[in-house]
């Protein structure tokens, strides 16, 4: 029997490794810059928006109480520190989702407690209360038999 010799090229494989390897490195260099900008971008977000909030709430603050006297009574500053706790976001929450409502929000108030409501939410729980009455309803009207008084 003869031996033959076989050469393994490993030529191929380290210049597959060589490439994997620059390859890994651009990849970890672009996630590396993009963390950063992001980062950047974030912080500028951030900063502009609650300059941006409080110019706002300044505003509002101003046309609501244009109308009013120069004089401050004391339920005028308990409504003032009531509207500015209101106007910080997270303040007020939607009791039928339990979510915050947002300055940007469609809301209903209501006229005896004054909570308010995300208006999507009030109107959906209304359709629903409707629905379950209306089925409510259906159920008795199979049920009972009408009874003749003669």
């Amino acid at each position: 029997m003869k031996s033959s010799k076989v050469k393994i090229s490993t030529e191929g494989q380290s210049d597959d490794n060589d490439q994997m390897h620059i390859q890994s490195r651009r990849f970890q260099e672009a996630c590396e810059a993009i963390c950063k900008n992001a980062a950047k971008f974030l912080e500028n977000a951030l900063s502009s928006e609650s300059s941006e909030d409080e110019i706002d709430d300044l505003q509002i603050m101003k046309k609501t109480f244009s109308n009013y006297s120069v004089e401050e009574s004391s339920s005028l500053r308990k409504i003032r520190e009531f509207l500015q706790d209101t106007l910080t976001s997270g303040a007020v929450v939607c009791l039928i989702c339990i979510e915050s409502v947002k300055r940007n929000d469609k809301i209903w108030s209501c006229q005896n407690c004054y909570c308010m409501l995300h208006l999507e939410c009030i109107q959906k729980w209304a359709k629903d209360s409707l629905y379950h009455l209306s089925a409510h309803l259906d159920e008795d009207k199979k049920g009972k038999k009408l009874k003749w008084c003669w």
